[in-house]
């Protein structure tokens, strides 16, 4: 066996798992986009629950909490916001 061999497969996977986590940054920004352009009586924020949960699948615990951070970070400073 190659040694070059042996962290190809590590390399694979981190490399993968750095482009998923473009999927639970787009559900933030789509649904707060998406909750934006909805009339105020329509709330789509707790949708932003989805995001660190599909994190939970794909990465570890500093990645889902800052991917939580920035799904709260987004309810937050969206302007029809109920939470206080």
């Amino acid at each position: 066996m190659h040694p070059d061999q042996r962290f190809t497969g590590t390399w694979q996977r981190w490399h993968a798992t750095r482009a998923l986590v473009l999927l639970p940054i787009g559900l933030i920004v789509t649904i707060t986009v998406v909750d934006i352009q909805t009339p105020e009586s329509v709330h789509l924020g707790p949708l932003l629950v989805v995001a660190p949960a599909i994190t939970v699948a794909i990465g570890g615990v500093w990645l889902t909490g800052l991917i939580g951070v920035v799904a709260v970070a987004a309810q937050v400073s969206s302007p029809f916001s109920t939470a206080v």
